[in-house]
């Protein structure tokens, strides 16, 4: 099982959630870089190769197994906050929740990441 924790950045009584996710359930490691490739007129194409970081992963959660409270929760953060921490085992991320897919019997949750997040006591 893969733990997972979500947590709003300003404080809320009901701003964090701890899940475990199946290795099937959980996309967090996924690397992607910023290219983009445009059509040239000699038929050939252009890559524009801005590298990798962070900030350039989705981390996608199937939420179909979790509690009703749980996904009642996640739906209350996607609707209400702009910004929220997740922590996964390979750290600790500030992202952007995108939206909850709901796919026939699927529920699916989309985060965009921004960058590492910047914990301070």
């Amino acid at each position: 099982m893969i733990p997972i924790c979500i947590a709003t950045i300003t404080i809320d009584d009901n701003g964090s959630l701890e899940m475990r996710f199946d290795d099937g359930d959980a996309r967090y490691r996924e690397v992607s870089r910023r290219v983009s490739r445009v059509a040239t007129l000699d038929g050939e194409s252009k890559v524009m190769d801005g590298g990798s970081t962070s900030s350039d992963n989705t981390i996608l959660l199937d939420i179909t197994r979790q509690p009703q409270a749980v996904v009642a929760a996640l739906r209350f953060m996607v609707s209400f906050y702009a910004k929220i921490i997740i922590f996964t085992p390979d750290g600790a991320y500030t992202a952007v929740p995108q939206r909850i897919n709901d796919i026939g019997r699927s529920l699916n949750l989309s985060l965009l990441v921004t960058g590492p997040a910047e914990i301070k006591a």
